[in-house]
């Protein structure tokens, strides 16, 4: 996946001040699968799964211990029907 990641950032426009890390996950059926890292070979993709390849937020890549990082995905009525890219949601406690 590293020789992967290096192709493609020299073909994305990242963030402007954003992490400048990327990531790399499979998604089947709206589902997040597997992320993989640059030491995982792309032969171990299958072929039925999207790859995603996106930025890692910098507020994700920044987090704190005590903030906690949820996966989310879309569904439409039913939690079983999936659909769409899922993503991930950084949750920080806010003290007034």
């Amino acid at each position: 996946m590293g020789a992967v990641l290096e192709a493609l950032l020299s073909k994305v426009t990242l963030t402007p001040g954003g992490s400048e890390k990327l990531r790399t996950f499979a998604v089947y059926n709206g589902k997040l699968i597997k992320e993989y890292g640059p030491q995982d070979p792309i032969s171990v993709v299958h072929d039925s799964l999207n790859l995603y390849v996106e930025e890692i937020p910098t507020e994700e890549y920044d987090r704190k211990d005590e903030e906690q990082i949820i996966p989310c995905f879309h569904y439409t009525g039913d939690v079983s029907r999936l659909h769409g890219i899922p993503f991930r949601m950084v949750i920080k406690e806010v003290r007034n």
